[in-house]
């Protein structure tokens, strides 16, 4: 099924983060409004990809709720 086509998990929160040593992955466990859980499991790399776009992200937001920086 074309990517496209799936419909979007919307998640409320992440409720657990699990590293998987054995085979070296993160598992992020995320659950929706209605409860439902959906995991997601990526390899280290992609797992620590994920975590600078946060912090940029998190960097930006902050920025962006704050104002321009004083010059």
């Amino acid at each position: 099924m074309p990517l496209s086509a799936k419909p979007t998990f919307d998640a409320a929160t992440v409720v657990a983060l699990k590293m998987l040593n054995d085979t070296r992955r993160l598992e992020i466990r995320f659950v929706d409004a209605d409860g439902i859980e959906q995991i997601v499991s990526l390899p280290v790399p992609a797992a620590v990809e994920l975590a600078r776009l946060t912090l940029d992200a998190s960097d930006f937001m902050t920025r962006l709720k704050e104002g321009p920086l004083p010059r």
